[in-house]
């Protein structure tokens, strides 16, 4: 009955200790994003991101730091005649999956894949939102982030990202027909906020 109790002690104090190595946040920031190879001359777009983070400590220099992100990325463009403002919003929920190296007190240098899918994809033209979800049918995607955190309180933190997507987009007109044999990505720049929740 003893080693029992004792056991069950170990296991409490072992899972207590556990949770104290793991930290939740919320996430909240914006994206400077553009495409490679979705069309000639992309230009660079303001959306957001936002969604959780947790960040598991390995060792005093280590830790794992797996995320479920909601972000906006996609371009600007001008139309064929000059004057028609186009902006391409491709909305993804993204799993970045990121190795945090703790440089000093307050930084920590941030390196992993991202893991995203295509929720929703919309083309505004001159205050016409239109649904284009169906042209762009290639769902799963995959990038590369590095990044840096810097504590400016115990409770908030500065995230800055680069996150370069591998080359997986296509587009297809509406007739289902692929419109070149290129391959496009995603390439965002994030600037944003950490908000430890315990």
């Amino acid at each position: 009955m003893k080693q029992r109790i004792i056991l069950l002690f170990l296991s409490f104090l072992t899972c207590k200790i556990t949770i104290s190595q793991i930290s939740f946040a919320f996430r909240l920031g914006g994206n400077i994003a553009t495409t490679k190879d979705v069309i000639q001359f992309p230009k660079n777009r303001l959306g957001f991101y936002t969604g959780l983070a947790s960040d598991i400590s390995m060792n005093d220099k280590f830790s794992f730091i797996p995320e479920l992100i909601y972000s906006s990325k996609g371009h600007r463009s001008t139309g064929n005649t000059g004057t028609d403002k186009m902006v391409l919003r491709l909305n993804y929920l993204n799993i970045p999956l990121s190795i945090a190296y703790k440089v000093d007190t307050k930084t920590k240098f941030l390196i992993g894949p991202e893991l995203g899918y295509l929720l929703s994809s919309k083309l505004v033209i001159t205050n016409n939102n239109l649904n284009v979800s169906k042209n762009y049918p290639q769902k799963f995607g995959i990038g590369a982030l590095i990044g840096i955190k810097y504590a400016i309180t115990n409770f908030c933190s500065l995230d800055i990202r680069y996150i370069y997507g591998f080359d997986q987009m296509y587009y297809v007109d509406d007739a289902g027909v692929r419109y070149t044999n290129e391959e496009g990505a995603n390439r965002v720049f994030q600037l944003g906020l950490n908000l430890k929740l315990n």
